[in-house]
């Protein structure tokens, strides 16, 4: 082993970053050569990337290009998204990535972990995620089985973030291939689920739950253990049993069940010993698994006794967990406004809809904390207006909801309800909610608006 080859080893071993601003190409290539074989490679491409000459940047994507040891490829694609470098560096170094990723005579780990790095690489950057585009589309079904399996995963993350019908019949044709099939009925049962999240009505809705309720059960029949497919197949019958209107008794086993996984799960999805950046594929997991987490602890703490309060309120926490937990998987290439993330990966009405009923949930907890503020029979009535404008909202029923007042604002405003109460209610709220959130609503226009119609 060369000198520098061994001072690179040696420092790396005590801590120490090292400069290799001074050392011509041909050297730097020469200790990449000798490294090939070693778990010093990544490092040492990680540095090379680090120091950011051109030279450096160059040896660098000569070195990506040539690597065939899947482990080498796997610390590069766990160190690379977190890393900064400028767009130029981030092409050619993608280039490289995509002919590893192309190449049949390498090892199907290998090549799924260049394509990983190669998506990484398009976070942020149109130009180069058009790339990814294309070179999913090149695939084809004979490739190897492993391998599809992987591209099937990436095809579904690029379809939850840009239109691409091409791309979208690619994973179709990938349910057909036997070491493909789970993860594309996955990836196709996701997409089911933010268009079902994103629906304006009950049918709309049902029919994308039912769509993802046929993909969860492909991708579990296609697979010997399938738990996150399982885990939302579980969540969607409930959703699916709520729409319908079939209320039976099994509530209580279905939540537990979903509770019970969906703890097993997140301990699967949380990082051991090594930090991971929240906005890369990897540091996602780290978020999505904390929101199924957080999901069986609000499950844990439903009120059993009354069936329809109980199931209103399971599948309000299930649909506004699930569309987190979609956002924590898929949010990897970031939320540009103009990249299609934020009408499919976080759907607006979903969030709207999530915002306002939080707000009628706090309304409520206030009335049942606070029933001395109103004669009891406009408290009630309150209540149940309260639990309608919910219930509405989820079924995505916009007659019902036009029927019934569907805003925190519209029922502070009714007849029969003090204006002063109103006003303490206003102002509850308010402390309850950050002043910006509370500004954006129009609780403030309804309790002043009161005030100036009643004396």
């Amino acid at each position: 082993m060369s000198d520098l080859a061994r001072y690179f080893v040696d420092a790396g071993s005590r801590g120490e970053a090292l400069d290799l601003r001074s050392y011509s190409q041909d050297i730097l290539v020469d200790v990449a050569t000798e490294l090939a074989d070693s778990p010093q490679l990544a490092e040492f491409v990680k540095a090379l990337l680090s120091t950011g000459t051109d030279a450096t940047s160059n040896t660098a994507s000569d070195i990506v290009g040539e690597i065939r040891d899947p482990g080498a490829m796997a610390e590069i694609a766990r160190f690379l998204s977190p890393l900064s470098v400028t767009d130029h560096v981030a092409q050619s170094l993608q280039n490289a990535l995509l002919r590893v990723s192309g190449d049949r005579g390498r090892h199907h780990s290998t090549r799924s972990y260049g394509l990983l790095s190669a998506t990484h690489l398009a976070q942020n950057r149109p130009s180069l995620l058009r790339r990814v585009q294309s070179h999913l589309l090149e695939v084809t079904i004979d490739d190897d089985g492993d391998y599809l399996r992987h591209v099937a995963r990436v095809v579904g993350l690029v379809l939850a973030h840009v239109r691409d019908d091409d791309l979208f019949r690619q994973l179709e044709l990938l349910v057909e291939v036997d070491a493909a099939s789970d993860e594309a009925c996955f990836a196709l049962g996701l997409l089911a689920v933010a268009k079902a999240l994103a629906a304006r009505d009950a049918d709309e809705t049902i029919r994308s739950l039912a769509d993802t309720q046929e993909r969860m059960k492909q991708a579990i029949a296609a697979a010997e253990t399938r738990t996150d497919a399982a885990l939302y197949l579980a969540c969607i019958e409930v959703l699916l049993h709520f729409q319908r209107g079939d209320l039976d008794e099994g509530l209580g086993s279905r939540l537990t069940s979903i509770r019970v996984a969906a703890f097993e799960y997140s301990a699967l999805l949380l990082p051991s010993n090594r930090p991971l950046a929240r906005d890369t594929w990897l540091g996602g997991a780290l978020i999505e698994g904390i929101h199924w987490a957080d999901l069986a602890t609000r499950l844990a703490k439903l009120d059993l006794n009354f069936r329809k309060r109980a199931w209103l309120d399971a599948a309000r926490i299930i649909e506004e967990e699930l569309a987190r937990i979609f956002v924590a998987s898929k949010s990897f290439f970031g939320r540009s406004a103009d990249g299609g993330i934020e009408t499919i990966v976080r759907p607006r009405i979903i969030v709207s809809l999530q915002q306002e009923r939080s707000r009628l949930d706090a309304l409520d907890q206030w009335l049942e904390e606070n029933p001395e503020t109103a004669p009891a029979p406009i408290v009630a009535q309150m209540r149940g207006e309260i639990a309608a404008a919910i219930e509405a909202s989820l079924r995505r029923s916009p007659i019902r909801a036009a029927a019934v007042p569907a805003t925190v604002a519209t029922i502070l405003a009714s007849d029969g309800f003090p204006a002063n109460v109103a006003g303490s209610a206003t102002e509850a709220l308010a402390e309850t909610f950050s002043n910006l959130f509370f500004a954006s609503t129009d609780l403030s226009y309804a309790a002043s608006s009161r005030g100036h119609t009643r004396s």
